[in-house]
């Protein structure tokens, strides 16, 4: 299998709306800034899962018996926790809630980077999928590097474009579709995670 083809199935992979999707989204409506920050926090948990693939640390880690489920209930317990979060932020008590973490913009980085670095499905994309592109014959540090990195910069291009569409589109000033955007895509986490820790029992 070729690199056009890994390269093929991380754009399919980045188009399928996952929590990723919604935690930019949510930030680029309360702010373009916010957008940028949350969407370099999963660029950075890519990083993250990329370094510890191309170290064998992923695949080893799966390959322990009993780590998966727990691995996907602290993970669903993660989007669950957001997206509670996300709920009180833009509850009616709180009209001037964006569904933001409080505090200086590294709150907004640290939301985007603990989503991905703890969403199991990205674990097992770097730990069973990267090495299915990896020839075994050949130096095996170099391609896993240059997949990893194929990973993160799709991943940059892709969140970077997210956030400017999502900035283009022109919202009411009263800060309606915020909230509205902000409680369904809480929903969604808490939709997610639930679903994500079921599937461990």
């Amino acid at each position: 299998m070729t690199w056009w083809t890994f390269t093929l199935l991380v754009w399919v992979s980045l188009l399928v709306p996952g929590p990723d999707f919604v935690v930019i989204t949510q930030a680029a409506l309360a702010g373009t800034g916010r957008g940028v920050r949350t969407a370099a926090g999963v660029v950075a948990g890519l990083c993250v899962h990329g370094i510890a693939a191309a170290a064998g640390l992923s695949a080893a880690l799966l390959s322990l018996p009993g780590v998966t489920g727990p691995l996907r209930v602290v993970g669903g317990g993660v989007l669950v926790w957001f997206g509670v979060s996300m709920l009180r932020t833009a509850s009616p008590a709180d009209p001037g809630g964006d569904g933001g973490p409080r505090g200086g913009g590294g709150r907004w980085f640290l939301r985007g980077l603990a989503v991905n670095a703890l969403n199991p499905k990205a674990l097992l994309f770097f730990a069973a999928v990267m090495p299915q592109f990896v020839d075994t014959s050949a130096p095996v540090l170099p391609q896993a590097a240059l997949l990893g990195a194929t990973v993160v910069v799709s991943g940059a291009l892709w969140w970077a474009l997210v956030v400017t569409l999502v900035r283009a589109v022109r919202l009411p000033a009263d800060g309606r579709v915020e909230r509205v955007a902000t409680r369904g895509g809480g929903a969604v986490l808490i939709a997610l995670g639930a679903l994500l820790a079921a599937r461990s029992l």
